[in-house]
């Protein structure tokens, strides 16, 4: 390794059945600028040639965690993140791409703001043959705000310090992210990195709607949230579709910066 263990990264990529994906986001990681990493893969059983594609590389820096069953994302992540060693650990979709300067913006990021605990990066959008750009709040304050609303964080788009991973593993196996943060932005200073640092693939809707108003009702309950924060799962809910789509142009354009 080029530099000491002090500096390393562990970057975490939990995969399943994502052949048409994966290699894009491994050579993604093997091509950055920053070369001190370790790339774990975390494998569930798949049914098409993932775990073929995995083994394919000759690279010591990648660790492959082959399961012998199904686990759920949740337990997935918790191992890679149980395995990681160095300074800060960073996530990565099998399906999405980190650009070259990533990891290298990110270390140099939280290098210089050691009172931010963990950051994520503004993203180009890619859905449906469209890329858009996305912008989320940047420093600790304004991301805190938002994060009463709707989460303002990409979350392949994460780094952080290794030791708030190990003390705050994932619980929920969906809107995983969105209860991670809400738990940890009580004690953990949060930020984003004013810099297209992924392209990020959205294949289906951001969070079930769901899904969305259970970890707000447990936020609420749970993290002291304000009840007023159920009000934008509850209006998915119950609205029209026609006004849903409304609603829905109006955060892009003007909450969630996506241009």
């Amino acid at each position: 390794m080029g530099t000491s263990m002090k500096e390393h990264i562990t970057v975490i990529m939990c995969a399943y059945n994502e052949e048409t994906g994966i290699r894009q986001a491994v050579d993604s990681i093997l091509a950055q600028t920053f070369q001190d990493f370790t790339l774990i893969v975390v494998l569930d059983p798949s049914r098409d040639r993932t775990l073929e594609i995995i083994r394919s590389y000759d690279d010591a820096r990648i660790m492959l965690i082959a399961n012998s069953k199904r686990a759920e994302v949740a337990q997935s992540r918790n191992q890679g993140i149980q395995a990681a060693q160095g300074k800060y650990i960073a996530l990565l979709d099998a399906d999405d791409i980190a650009y070259p300067r990533r990891l290298a913006v990110q270390k140099q990021y939280l290098d210089d703001h050691p009172e931010i605990d963990v950051c994520g990066s503004w993203a180009h959008l890619e859905h449906k043959g469209v890329i858009q750009e996305i912008k989320y709040p940047v420093d600790p304050e304004s991301f805190k705000k938002s994060l009463t609303w709707y989460l303002p964080i990409i979350h392949p788009s994460v780094m952080g310090k290794t030791r708030v991973f190990k003390d705050n593993l994932y619980r929920f196996n969906r809107a995983e992210d969105h209860e991670f943060f809400l738990r940890i932005s009580r004690h953990y200073a949060i930020g984003n990195v004013p810099d297209f640092l992924i392209l990020y693939r959205r294949k289906k809707p951001l969070m079930n709607e769901w899904w969305g108003l259970r970890v707000r009702v447990y936020g609420v309950f749970k993290y002291g949230l304000p009840l007023y924060t159920l009000l934008v799962p509850l209006l998915h809910l119950i609205l029209p579709s026609r006004i849903r789509k409304t609603l829905k142009r109006i955060r892009d354009k003007y909450i969630l910066r996506i241009t």
